[in-house]
């Protein structure tokens, strides 16, 4: 609906709320059922109907590109359903509360405005109020006791204390959103005067109830969702947000409205690479993919873990909300500041913080919390001691300029940009673009107070090189910087260093002299299937697209132990050569291994003998298998003791020592080019499989321009420096590549059967990038100045103009004199995802220079 606010109530709220600029929203906006934040900045809600796409919605827009979901082996319930945007507002609350559906009645539009919530109170005088807070039928005020009477702890005595004193405000008017069916529910008996939302059968058939949120609640509401997922199809609920910019503008319309959900990462944030199949340095299995989440958000809570893991949060928040002093907890939510000051609370409490200074670092503001870094306790206490006078201010960013790289030029995603969302507390980009580094002009100029203080601005690296990226502030009081963010390579976080991550995040916060905000997000991520060398200069070498890595690990421990011990074979002199002092001492524990080996499969085959036995129609004994369980459990632990345990040369254990010295192996570039006619007489008595696996590899390193083969000979070749013909190098994705090699020399030529060893191309989600088998190698002019590229791809080599065209013909000095255009486009490619290829057009062009120094030329059709 359209709603006309009359000019005495503007200019009352204009009297109420101060503004940093003396600036107020416009008068007129188009408005729907919901409070509205204390936000004069324009605000973009998603458009269409104003919600998130649901479950199945979401899974259509994004059948293309994500290979069938599987059950998530770690979740009850995998699959996102679909959640019908057409229920009646009666239905989502139980009698006598009205819920809000986007779409049916009136939001806010476009980035038209978000109203303050003192003018929402104002405005409820002259009946213009819309979200009429829920009630619950038949029981009187303050009937339900703050907390159950079978609560006896700390935090429950306080908040019994306080809420007879009338300085608490207790869970009356908040809702609690199970999104799971009971698979992880908040046990509401805790929480007396929390209200659950309630679905109707219909709905509960329409699956309106299930898996993520698409409709902002019009009250206080926490929520949660134990579902998941695979990864690779998928992935998380927060990731479905996270991979689009809708996404993200519906988060900030839930952070601001007052809704706070937790939803668990599953398999999106733990150790390892592209998921399960590889041993770490330690020598112990990685089986995840690093951190999969293209950005950071304060609008909702990522728990560390699966099913169940959301819980602590759900009671943490609830027992925040209700500690709010009653006049604090109205002014936060008429503010829409409620959620935002939960996120500051739980941040600034966490067990994570060592120093006063931590709030500003990436300790405090991780992507995906653990539950136990959570301080319950200190969350409550802190949420009473704040008072009218003293309430946190909050940090709203916005992109002022910044560079903006040319599709067809500085990338080749069609239909994609490098932003993934503009939002008030998060600035979203994904780096596509070939230049070594961005700037990002951000002012925070629009951030609030609700009392007026005079605020203190911070920006902060909190994930990333600091030494690397360039803060540099544009006024006086700091309101207004540049970032400057180079390509980062994958890197472990300083804070988790077992999980890698392939984004920056530079956070900005205010003060105002008694709280810091909760963080606003300026984040930047690196497309992991793309590895890149830039000069120190900062000039890009080359782009190899569809970069990957290596996964290694030992196999069968009793035949690796066996080849150190032929100390004269290729394979022990090479491992040992990267064991050094260790390899005398791992070929003396083979004699104890062996043993210890021997009684896991007397073991085994002890428990399998009773399971038979009670499979062929006998009755089980179920002492004896209950013994021979536990006595293959005993040896399974003796097994891996002798192979964790540490000693003098063995300082990291056995498992770790064999570890290192085969990533060292697969990493080292030299390994098929010092030992060429070795390999040749392995390859020669390998099996077919063998030599089918070495030839494709050997294929592959051919197409990308990484080696040359003519009569039968393989050679390993390397990039120069223009005119320098000492400084030879193997770029990011040469090494990538020759690891590719390696492995297929170390899983099928030197340890077949002992060691695992595999490539793989590295995981991006295919919300946020397609993929291509091509590499780039960048030619400069004389002057130094970018000249085009030269493209290796499976249908051969080619080279392109720096304008992006295709390179036709050439003068004598090697310069574009035709050029043919060229567009791209993304193919399905089923459960392989989608892949971009290059169409040559119609449309040619010519250049002319005028002079031999000319390199840049004038171009004309």
């Amino acid at each position: 609906m359209k709603v006309r606010i009359p000019g005495r109530i503007v200019s009352a709220w204009k009297n109420a709320l101060p503004s940093r600029k003396g600036s107020l929203p416009s008068s007129e906006c188009s408005l729907r059922s919901g409070r509205s934040p204390l936000l004069s900045q324009k605000v973009s809600i998603p458009p269409e109907n104003d919600s998130f796409p649901s479950g199945r919605e979401f899974l259509l827009s994004i059948k293309d590109s994500l290979p069938s979901s599987e059950a998530s082996p770690r979740s009850r319930r995998s699959s996102l359903p679909s959640i019908n945007l057409s229920l009646p507002p009666d239905k989502i609350f139980p009698p006598g509360g009205r819920g809000f559906i986007p779409g049916q009645e009136g939001f806010i539009r476009g980035w038209k405005c978000l109203l303050p919530a003192l003018l929402i109170t104002a405005a409820a005088g002259l009946g213009l109020l819309w979200g009429v807070q829920p009630s619950t039928p038949g029981r009187p005020p303050g009937a339900a006791p703050i907390v159950s009477d079978d609560d006896s702890g700390e935090i429950a005595r306080a908040l019994r204390r306080w809420y007879a004193e009338g300085t608490a405000a207790g869970n009356r008017g908040d809702y609690y959103d199970n999104r799971d069916r009971g698979h992880s529910r908040l046990d509401l008996a805790r929480y007396p005067q929390l209200t659950a939302v309630t679905y109707t059968e219909a709905e509960r058939k329409r699956n309106a109830d299930y898996a993520l949120q698409s409709r902002i609640l019009p009250q206080v509401v926490i929520g949660n969702s134990s579902t998941s997922a695979a990864p690779e199809a998928g992935g998380s609920l927060p990731r479905h947000y996270y991979a689009q910019p809708r996404g993200l503008e519906f988060l900030f319309a839930q952070y601001s409205r007052n809704n706070l959900y937790v939803y668990p990462e599953h398999r999106d944030h733990d150790p390892g690479h592209n998921g399960p199949g590889g041993d770490g340095p330690d020598g112990r299995a990685r089986t995840g993919y690093g951190d999969l989440f293209p950005t950071n958000t304060p609008y909702l809570i990522i728990s560390q873990g699966s099913s169940g893991s959301d819980q602590p949060f759900l009671r943490a928040i609830a027992s925040t909300l209700a500690a709010f002093r009653p006049e604090v907890k109205r002014k936060l939510i008429d503010a829409g500041m409620l959620m935002p000051t939960v996120q500051m609370l739980l941040r600034t409490t966490s067990k994570r913080l060592q120093a006063s200074g931590d709030y500003l670092t990436g300790r405090a503001h991780p992507t995906v919390f653990r539950g136990s870094d959570l301080d319950p306790r200190a969350m409550v206490e802190a949420a009473h001691r704040i008072t009218l006078s003293s309430l946190p201010p909050i940090a709203l960013i916005r992109v002022e300029r910044e560079e903006r790289a040319r599709s067809g030029i500085d990338y080749f995603e069609p239909g994609r940009t490098e932003v993934l969302g503009d939002t008030p507390a998060v600035i979203a980009r994904v780096f596509r673009g070939s230049a070594r580094e961005r700037r990002i002009i951000v002012s925070a100029a629009e951030s609030r107070d609700l009392n007026g203080k005079p605020l203190r601005f911070f920006w902060s690296v909190l994930r990333g090189d600091p030494a690397a990226i360039g803060i540099r502030y544009l006024n006086e009081e700091r309101s207004r910087a540049e970032i400057t963010v180079p390509f980062h390579d994958r890197f472990a976080l300083p804070f988790d260093p077992e999980l890698e991550t392939n984004r920056v995040d530079i956070g900005v916060f205010v003060h105002n002299g008694d709280w810091y905000s909760p963080p606003a997000f300026v984040t930047f991520t690196m497309l992991d299937n793309e590895a890149r060398t830039y000069l120190g200069d900062g000039r890009l070498v080359d782009i190899g697209y569809g970069a990957g890595s290596t996964r290694l690990s030992v196999a069968d421990w009793e035949k690796f132990l066996a080849v150190l011990e032929a100390r004269d074979s290729l394979p022990a002199r090479l491992l040992e050569g990267h064991l050094g002092a260790a390899a005398d001492r791992l070929r003396s524990l083979a004699p104890e291994y062996r043993a210890a080996r021997a009684a896991v499969l007397r073991a085994t085959e002890r428990k399998s003998a009773i399971e038979a036995a009670g499979k062929g129609g006998g009755k089980t004994d179920r002492k004896a298998l209950a013994a021979a369980r536990e006595e293959l459990a005993k040896a399974q632990k003796t097994e891996r003791a002798i192979l964790e345990r540490r000693e003098r040369d063995l300082p990291a254990g056995a498992a770790a020592a064999a570890a290192q010295a085969l990533h060292r192996l697969v990493g080292d570039p030299d390994l098929y080019s010092g030992n060429t006619v070795a390999f040749a007489r392995l390859e020669a008595a390998a099996g077919k499989e063998a030599q089918a696996a070495l030839a494709e590899v050997r294929e592959a390193l051919v197409r990308s321009g990484l080696a040359e083969e003519s009569a039968g000979r393989f050679r390993l070749t390397r990039l120069r420096k223009q005119g320098r013909e000492e400084a030879e190098l193997h770029t990011r994705f040469g090494l990538s590549m020759i690891e590719r090699l390696n492995a297929a020399l170390l899983g099928h030529l030197l340890f077949p059967g002992v060691v695992k060893a595999e490539w793989r191309p590295n995981y991006v989600d295919p919300r946020i990038a397609s993929s291509t088998d091509w590499r780039d190698v960048y030619l400069y002019a004389p002057d130094g100045s970018r000249a085009g590229w030269r493209r290796f791809s499976p249908d051969g080599i080619r080279e392109f103009h720096a304008d992006g065209w295709l390179v036709r013909e050439r003068d004598g000095q090697g310069r574009c004199i035709r050029a043919q255009a060229v567009r791209y486009e993304v193919k399905n490619q089923g459960k392989a995802g989608r892949t971009i290829r290059m169409v040559p057009t119609s449309e040619f062009r010519t250049y002319s220079y005028k002079s031999p120094d000319d390199w840049k030329g004038s171009a004309k059709k």
